[in-house]
């Protein structure tokens, strides 16, 4: 048993059979998971006393009620599947009346708790059908990174359907930032729009290539972030780590393009499509975005930094019809200001202490480029 102080995990018991059968017909339960509308309190009662009692047993699947610490109600239940050396599965299902409090969250972090502390697995893995915005944030919110997407690997009653799958491996585990599941971070993941998942265009000039980041970038963009002039410039993580890479790549970047919050660009060689560094649109306001980069030490000085601004730009005002981009670097960076004014963006002015580096008011230069803007220096070279 588990408690956190507001919600207890326990085994299911039979007493438990007609909230059970409640929660297994629920209608998002049979739409994400095959629940059974004709699900009774004894069928209830037979499962809990048969199959749950059995999963205990031999240690294949473990399952818990997700239980009120103070009037121990079902609320719903969580269970490790397919356990054995190597790790498990991660499942839940939860009451129409305790989503939103938190509860699911909660929930997860007891059984991660469960898995890899007590248990001592190495890895967990989730499965979402695609669609399932609500799993998908949760596993976002508890810590897991996206792999992909796996086409008809799940039972859809007569039909066959796609599924996200996301894992946290032990080490991600320990490595997780006390912020995650914190209530400012439950909008990053949202669902697109129009129900659908954002595709990530391609954008090319035949020498490199702005494309989906993908699990291939995890080492090249953790070298690119360990690169000291990174971390004077950026704000990447101090001594930055491969988790760190995993989480950017398969968390953060797929969230922020579901959501429309920010759209990042791998920068890859055209030829052998390797990876440069990372490029991309910020702070979308109406009409406009913040330009950001990072291109690795390897690249500097080869122009790939100048062709993917140049493609990003074209695609800024050509394909999302932006008005204006913005692009701010922190006073002396001069690498950056300058690829800007290479890209046509007009020095505004500076702003004292715009920018909190590291913790540090640091004053920044602003810097803007229009559509109707030419996209190459408007006047000679000024700075150092």
């Amino acid at each position: 048993m588990k408690n956190d102080g507001v919600i207890t995990l326990r085994r299911l018991r039979v007493d438990d059979a007609e909230a059970f059968a409640d929660l297994s017909t629920d209608a998002e339960a049979i739409r994400w998971s095959n629940g059974r509308r004709d699900f009774s309190a004894a069928d209830a009662a037979l499962f809990i006393a048969s199959e749950v009692a059995a999963g205990w047993r031999t240690g294949n699947t473990l399952r818990w009620a997700v239980a009120d610490a103070a009037s121990d109600e079902l609320l719903g239940t969580i269970a490790l599947h397919k356990v054995h050396a190597a790790g498990a599965e991660l499942g839940i299902k939860m009451s129409p009346a305790a989503r939103g409090y938190g509860n699911a969250y909660r929930a997860v972090d007891l059984v991660l708790d469960s898995a890899f502390e007590d248990l001592g697995l190495s890895v967990l893995h989730w499965y979402a059908k695609v669609g399932n915005w609500a799993s998908r944030k949760l596993a976002h919110r508890a810590g897991f990174v996206l792999e992909g997407t796996v086409r008809s690997l799940a039972d859809d009653g007569d039909q066959r359907a796609d599924c996200w799958i996301l894992t946290m491996t032990a080490a991600d585990y320990r490595l997780r930032p006390s912020t995650i599941g914190l209530a400012e971070h439950s909008a990053e993941l949202q669902p697109p729009a129009l129900g659908v998942d954002p595709v990530v265009p391609v954008l090319t000039d035949g020498t490199v290539r702005l494309r989906e980041m993908s699990g291939q970038d995890v080492s090249p963009l953790t070298l690119n972030c360990q690169d000291p002039a990174a971390v004077q410039w950026t704000t990447v993580p101090e001594n930055y780590t491969e988790a760190d890479a995993r989480n950017f790549i398969f968390g953060h970047v797929p969230a922020c393009w579901a959501s429309g919050a920010e759209q990042n660009f791998a920068v890859a060689d055209h030829a052998t499509d390797q990876l440069l560094g990372t490029i991309g649109l910020h702070r979308f306001q109406a009409g406009t975005a913040e330009v950001g980069i990072n291109m690795g030490p390897q690249s500097r000085g080869s122009g790939a930094a100048e062709r993917a601004g140049q493609l990003l730009t074209g695609y800024a005002f050509e394909q999302l019809n932006l008005q204006y981009l913005y692009w701010q670097a922190a006073v002396s960076n001069w690498a950056s200001r300058k690829l800007a004014w290479k890209l046509g963006f007009r020095h505004e002015g500076t702003i004292r202490g715009y920018f909190a580096q590291r913790g540090v008011p640091t004053d920044v230069w602003l810097m803007s480029l229009a559509a109707a803007d030419p996209r190459w220096p408007s006047g000679p070279w000024d700075g150092a």
